[in-house]
């Protein structure tokens, strides 16, 4: 089971992430607002493999932001926002 932690002036809110299966132990993963900072990617979930935090924005600075750390988005129209830094990760070099 897959759970996203939202702090709250009342203390923490936890959601289901759609579609998630039953697992043996609960991951948790942090929930961002639009002026906070991404996770280190060390605390990236290794299953599902990457998934850093939920929610944010995506607006071009938040992109920008994400884009320089390895972090990407990736999720569903009924989810929230995903933010996913997969290791091993591919690095893509174009020839010069």
């Amino acid at each position: 089971m897959l759970r996203i932690y939202r702090k709250q002036q009342t203390g923490y809110h936890s959601a289901s992430l759609p579609g998630a299966k039953p697992a043996q132990h609960t991951a948790m993963i942090p929930w961002i607002e639009n002026v906070d900072r991404f996770p280190p990617l060390e605390l990236a979930l290794s299953e599902p493999n990457g998934l850093l935090c939920a929610g944010g924005d995506l607006s071009p600075r938040r992109i920008i932001q994400a884009y320089r750390h390895g972090i990407f988005p990736w999720y569903s129209a009924d989810e929230p926002i995903l933010w996913w830094s997969p290791d091993p990760r591919m690095v893509l070099v174009p020839c010069e």
